[in-house]
């Protein structure tokens, strides 16, 4: 019985005609899975070669596996994974979402942004005159809605719902995480750290709230087609670092893509370290790693949540870079509403968003060089210069960032 594999190569910008070459197969047997690729789409069983990651997504028989991985071209064959939202809406949220709210009229605009948004000095740096504008940021997620608070200029649907827009969340999650980068029109207060930029709904996640590694790395591909700058992606599986996430990582930053990844909400479990893809790796190469985003909560202390550290304190594994708030976090959601969701996916937008920020200010620049100053421009939040284990460099301010 086949399983769907992802392979990459020792050459990491390896292109399709030359995939097809070392794979000894015939380029038949992608046409259809690679004309849906054109368009936008993804197809269950068809196998695409992703030319701007430089990995192979396809459906192999036990025997063709073997016979790939002994291939010297070949980097890794690694089964394709289940991957998941890393946020959720806690028991107590309508007597939080009141809370929060306070003496506001609910649908009302608000010129003080909720309190998350705040503690990361957006407004500060709005002051300054930067808010995003002109800069492409991606949620990678279950969609975006229709919603009076999100402009949404366009986006691509990866997953098997069948949906209309392409981009249509069922789920809720993408939308929260969108209001949190990108909310525009401060309806309850709701701003998104870069309120004015251009958002795109990358569909990877289904209604369900879950996914896999091949229909996010698709949407990685598209970010670079389509000349998106920030890629936020509030997912995550309890799992080790992956070839194929490192890869994908490191080729979208060498195309200008900066990656923005949740750490996971495991702590606690038999899985407490950074989930992957945020613990994507590559020994020597910077640009193969994300930002690992940890969650806060109003008090800037780590959440009981979130995930932290390696396994076995090993050096080959992205550990939390920054961290945001992720705790009682009030948004966007479905059916023009508001709800408060909790989770290391709250975290991540906060520091896409900054990303964005950062872009704005800075023309032209690298993806590295947008990390490191959303890193160096961190509060430290430990009782020890970085590495500070749970808070990475700490939390990120967004005015010391573009001052």
């Amino acid at each position: 019985m086949s399983k769907r594999y992802l392979i990459t190569y020792a050459e990491k910008k390896m292109d399709f005609a030359g995939a097809l070459g070392i794979l000894e197969m015939d380029e038949a047997r992608f046409e259809s899975g690679m004309k849906l690729l054109a368009e936008g789409k993804m197809e269950e069983g068809s196998p695409v070669h992703l030319d701007h990651l430089g990995i192979t997504v396809i459906d192999l028989e036990e025997s063709e596996v073997t016979r790939l991985s002994a291939k010297s071209e070949i980097l890794a064959v690694e089964e394709d994974m289940e991957v998941t939202i890393q946020g959720f809406i806690p028991e107590d949220s309508v007597e939080l979402a009141k809370e929060i709210l306070g003496s506001k009229k609910s649908g009302a605009v608000a010129t003080t942004p909720v309190w998350n948004i705040r503690n990361v000095k957006a407004p500060e740096a709005w002051a300054v005159g930067i808010d995003g504008t002109g800069i492409n940021l991606a949620i990678l997620d279950t969609g975006i809605a229709d919603h009076p608070d999100l402009v949404i200029s366009g986006g691509a649907n990866f997953t098997s719902d069948n949906t209309t827009p392409v981009y249509k969340d069922e789920n809720g999650h993408g939308t929260h995480c969108a209001g949190i980068a990108a909310g525009r029109n401060g309806l309850n207060g709701v701003y998104g750290v870069a309120k004015n930029c251009n958002l795109y709904a990358v569909k990877v996640l289904g209604k369900s709230g879950s996914g896999s590694f091949s229909w996010i790395f698709a949407g990685m591909n598209w970010c670079v087609s389509n000349n998106i700058q920030v890629a936020s992606m509030s997912l995550g599986a309890k799992a080790g670092p992956s070839t194929a996430a490192a890869t994908a990582v490191e080729n979208c930053q060498d195309n200008g893509v900066t990656v923005i990844i949740a750490a996971g909400n495991s702590y606690g479990t038999s899985f407490p370290w950074v989930c992957t893809p945020a613990n994507a790796y590559k020994a020597n190469v910077h640009e193969a790693s994300p930002v690992a985003v940890a969650a806060v909560n109003q008090s800037n202390n780590i959440a009981s949540f979130s995930s932290r550290g390696s396994r076995n304190n090993t050096p080959d594994w992205n550990q939390v870079n920054v961290s945001a708030p992720g705790v009682s976090i009030y948004s966007t959601y479905l059916n023009n509403g508001y709800t408060v969701m909790s989770g290391t996916s709250m975290a991540c937008p906060h520091v896409a968003g900054l990303a964005a920020l950062v872009y704005q200010k800075y023309p032209g620049v690298q993806p590295q060089m947008v990390e490191g100053k959303i890193v160096t421009t961190a509060t430290n939040l430990g009782s020890s210069p970085y590495p500070n284990e749970p808070y990475g460099y700490g939390l990120i301010n967004c005015y010391e960032a573009v001052k």
